[in-house]
């Protein structure tokens, strides 16, 4: 999506271009992931993604970051336990599989956003 917006100073006119790449992750509010379940996205555009559980929230917020610049492996992997997603954080590269693993006693589920927006990342 790009966005263009101007500055105008002193006479002169500055373009500002912000270019914002969104990729989206499926949500999974309907079907709770239980014990020892599993969800899997492969990511095929570079960009970011937040995502939460809403069952645990505010407290259970994870990110995607997906970059050419990182070392590309086919898979990777975040674990649910102690009512977080582990790694909170995640650098992959184009085309990886995120693998999301329930390791605990308790349902998890994935939206993507965070808790204080409606679920498209934008807070308003």
């Amino acid at each position: 999506m790009l966005y263009r917006s101007f500055l105008f100073l002193q006479d002169a006119v500055i373009q500002l271009l912000i270019l914002t790449t969104v990729i989206s992750l499926p949500v999974l509010i309907a079907a709770p992931l239980h014990r020892g379940e599993s969800f899997s996205y492969t990511f095929t555009e570079e960009g970011t993604v937040e995502y939460y559980c809403t069952i645990h929230t505010p407290d259970m917020q994870g990110k995607i970051t997906v970059s050419s610049n990182v070392v590309s492996v086919d898979q990777d992997t975040v674990s649910m336990e102690n009512d977080q997603f582990v790694p909170e954080n995640l650098e992959v590269a184009p085309n990886t599989t995120v693998v999301w693993i329930n390791n605990q006693d308790h349902n998890h589920d994935i939206e993507t956003g965070n808790p204080s927006s409606d679920g498209d990342g934008d807070p308003y």
